[in-house]
């Protein structure tokens, strides 16, 4: 596919990505920390509060685990040429 035929401006799910992660950013950030501001329940052995963080580091991970595997997809429907993959 040449440069002229392809759209122009980021995909869809590069988007979505962009508003998932300020909506994490949000939820660890003063306002959207207000909910997770307290010690107990513990949720594994981890005060709420701490626990909120790690669910919002998980989270951001997954999200851009989905997006880099979305990508590599697109890629190869593009090229039709399956990544390296060493080992």
């Amino acid at each position: 596919m040449s440069a002229a035929a392809r759209p122009s401006g980021a995909p869809l799910r590069h988007k979505l990505c962009l508003a998932a992660i300020l909506l994490i950013l949000a939820c660890m950030l003063w306002p959207g920390y207000l909910p997770a501001l307290r010690v107990e329940p513990y949720v594994l052995g981890l005060p709420f509060a701490y626990a909120w963080i790690v669910g919002c580091i998980v989270t951001a991970f997954i999200v851009l685990l989905l997006t880099y595997r979305a990508d590599r997809r697109a890629a190869t429907r593009l090229t039709g040429v399956q990544g390296h993959r060493a080992g």
